[in-house]
């Protein structure tokens, strides 16, 4: 579960930078979702019937974003000192398919 909102959160901060126009945003975020939901082999609806259950039960919920922070700093930590527009110019370069 950390690992799947750790890709959201990293894929909705790449379309907030981009500045784009809230269809293509919103087709954007759609595609990136669908590809994090395969990446991790669940499928939508699994992962935003579990998200609600944890919504319902905030200590569960804050042990999930824990980890969630965790994961965000280590990547962090790992991409510290390397080329910040390279790192964008690799993020640019993937392409996702809206259906």
């Amino acid at each position: 579960m950390a690992a799947v909102i750790s890709d959201i959160q990293l894929a909705e901060s790449a379309v907030t930078q981009k500045n784009l126009h809230p269809d293509t945003s919103n087709m954007t975020h759609a595609g990136y979702y669908d590809f994090i939901y395969k990446k991790h082999a669940v499928k939508k609806e699994d992962f935003e019937g579990s998200y609600h259950y944890y919504l319902s039960t905030p200590d569960e919920m804050d042990s999930i974003y824990t980890v969630v922070l965790e994961i965000l700093h280590r990547k962090e930590s790992e991409l510290r000192g390397k080329d910040v527009k390279s790192l964008n110019d690799s993020i640019s370069t993937i392409k996702v398919t809206v259906n």
